[in-house]
């Protein structure tokens, strides 16, 4: 089984809440690859 290649963009991480949904989207939108976690116990995110 290969491994994936690592990703081009840079991966940010964070918490997912009401602050953290403006600073995910302005990641993403600068090309990060960003992963957040919902802080309220859900399951983690990634686009």
């Amino acid at each position: 089984m290969n491994a994936l290649p690592a990703p081009a963009s840079p991966i940010a991480v964070v918490g997912w809440g009401r602050s953290g949904q403006g600073a995910a989207g302005a990641l993403a939108s600068r090309g990060f690859d960003v992963r957040a976690f919902d802080a309220k116990g859900g399951g983690p995110l990634h686009f």
